[in-house]
């Protein structure tokens, strides 16, 4: 018979939980939609500049920020609609930013 003998040392250490922030960026961004995928109810926009996450204070993980649903349905956005918004932590989507404040470009 096989005996497994955990050591307790050697177990992973939990990862810290993110605490979210509602923390919404006082800087206006500028980007262009990428995709929607009305099958996951959320697209992307991609950001011109270097987008900082405002929980944190640091530059985002990543440079595309999410919008959803209601966004494309007020808007009716479409790839390569150029956007204006700002951006906080997306509570549905762990490290990702959302858009909040998405207006389309007037020109």
């Amino acid at each position: 018979a096989c005996v497994l003998m955990w050591n307790w040392l050697e177990r992973p250490k939990p990862r810290p939980k993110r605490v979210l922030s509602a923390v919404v960026s006082t800087q206006m961004y500028s980007g262009t939609v990428k995709r929607f995928s009305n099958k996951h109810g959320w697209g992307l926009i991609s950001a011109d500049l270097t987008l900082e996450d405002p929980g944190t204070r640091t530059t985002a993980d990543r440079q595309d920020v999410r919008f959803y649903d209601e966004d494309q349905k007020t808007l009716d956005l479409r790839p390569g609609d150029r956007v204006y918004y700002r951006v906080k932590q997306d509570a549905e989507a762990s490290g990702w930013l959302k858009v909040v404040e998405l207006a389309l470009d007037p020109k």
